[in-house]
């Protein structure tokens, strides 16, 4: 995508890890609203396999916009993000054999 691809490429992986998770759907820090081919570009980006199961975490830390630096709530809710980012790497493992 980011190099016109037709497809995603580790580039695409990399940038939205970066600009992806403080946007509305996750975290909610910053509008895209200004930038029409960012918000295409992210929206083709959630169509990647796994791209649920592998935001987990941010999914459940969810909107941020409102929570103030140092905030105790921040802390519960970095706490939650990481178990349900744990369940779901746990359950994404295929269980093996132990020896």
């Amino acid at each position: 995508f980011i190099g016109g691809a037709d497809q995603f490429t580790i580039a695409d992986l990399m940038a939205y890890e970066e600009v992806g998770e403080l946007a509305p759907h996750f975290m909610n820090l910053v509008s895209y609203q200004p930038y029409p081919k960012i918000k295409s570009w992210m929206s083709r980006m959630q169509q990647a396999p796994y791209h649920t199961e592998a935001h987990a975490a941010l999914y459940a830390m969810g909107d941020l916009s409102s929570v103030l630096p140092g905030d105790k709530q921040l802390m519960k809710l970095v706490g939650t993000a990481s178990k349900a980012g744990m369940v779901a790497l746990s359950s994404a493992i295929e269980p093996t054999s132990r020896l």
